[in-house]
């Protein structure tokens, strides 16, 4: 799957990948004879008691309804494996490998495609011919879209989004949710908060039903989606963005001074360079969303010295086919 940032990936649910990752199981339904999985749970385990250290931490994990995410996705699923062997027909090349991301919307199957041949009129005809057969929101070929019937929109809270091609987005509404669930406890009644690796306002919007948000992410695209959104939404407070690279340019101590809570979900390799102004700051609250387990460790230690409190962690496995997981943790500033 394409990453954002420094190399998230993503998995199958909303995300629906032309082919699964090879010699895998389905996570979640019994024992996966793959090194992967115990390295995957192993590093999971390491890197919460590492990140404790002597401290006493709780430990949850919340398993997604695969039986569930599975019933809601097999159509558009198989709708996602038609077209993408249709797509790999039309559009394919002997020389390269055609790539297919399929996201499910509220409107239809929105497509990523990349690698393909390079465009032509006669393949512009076709791919158009595709989006009408397959009833397609959107379809995108090499981040140019051929064919749009209709925004391809994500609901976040009261907010409905309609992201740029390709955008980051959880893997799959059920983990979502339970991942929204617990960056809410964690902010409480904060009024004011930050929400940095915001992507197109997975949090943000929901948050900003009960709190005035800002929203920090790196790609402009993802930024004016989530403004668009916010801006259309009813019963919301003010959502403010900033296109902003969080790894050349963290978000420094004085430019967290005012805030109640903060929300970091970082890509796979973490955010070392912003936690380490996080450490320095004053915040309150921290909700750290991570979907590595190994950077996350390495980040909780910098919060850890810089004398943050780390009080529990909620593991919610909700990256199917895969060892992966994604976690939520609870950090607040010691007196």
């Amino acid at each position: 799957s394409p990453a954002r940032g420094a190399g998230r990936g993503r998995c199958t649910g909303r995300r629906h990948g032309a082919r699964g990752p090879p010699g895998q199981g389905p996570h979640g339904h019994g024992p996966v004879k793959d090194p992967q999985e115990a390295e995957g749970r192993a590093a999971l385990t390491r890197g919460v008691r590492e990140a404790a250290a002597a401290e006493a931490v709780a430990l949850e994990t919340v398993e997604t309804d695969a039986e569930e995410a599975d019933e809601q996705a097999e159509e558009e699923g198989d709708d996602g494996d038609e077209v993408a062997l249709e797509a790999s027909m039309i559009g394919g090349s002997r020389k390269g490998e055609l790539s297919v991301l399929a996201t499910m919307s509220e409107t239809g199957l929105d497509l990523a495609v990349t690698g393909g041949k390079p465009l032509d009129e006669q393949l512009r005809i076709d791919l158009s011919a595709e989006v009408e057969a397959f009833k397609l929101a959107r379809l995108a070929w090499d981040d140019e879209v051929v064919g749009q019937r209709e925004p391809p929109l994500q609901a976040f809270g009261k907010a409905h989004v309609s992201p740029p091609s390709g955008a980051f987005l959880q893997a799959t509404p059920q983990g979502e949710l339970d991942l929204l669930a617990a960056v809410k406890e964690i902010v409480g009644p904060a009024k004011q908060v930050i929400d940095l690796f915001a992507g197109c306002g997975t949090f943000a919007l929901p948050l900003a039903e009960t709190a005035e948000v800002h929203a920090v992410e790196g790609e402009k695209a993802m930024m004016a989606a989530l403004d668009l959104g916010w801006r259309r939404a009813q019963g919301l407070k003010k959502v403010s963005h900033e296109a902003r690279d969080l790894f050349r340019r963290p978000l420094m101590p004085d430019e967290l001074q005012k805030t109640d809570a903060v929300v970091i979900d970082p890509p796979r390799a973490g955010a070392e360079a912003q936690v380490r102004e996080l450490a320095a700051s004053a915040v309150p609250v921290i909700a750290f969303v991570s979907c590595n387990p190994v950077t996350f460790a390495r980040d909780a230690k910098i919060l850890l010295a810089g004398n943050y409190q780390l009080h529990w962690v909620q593991v919610v496995d909700q990256f199917r086919w895969s060892s992966h997981v994604e976690l939520v943790a609870k950090f607040t500033r010691k007196a």
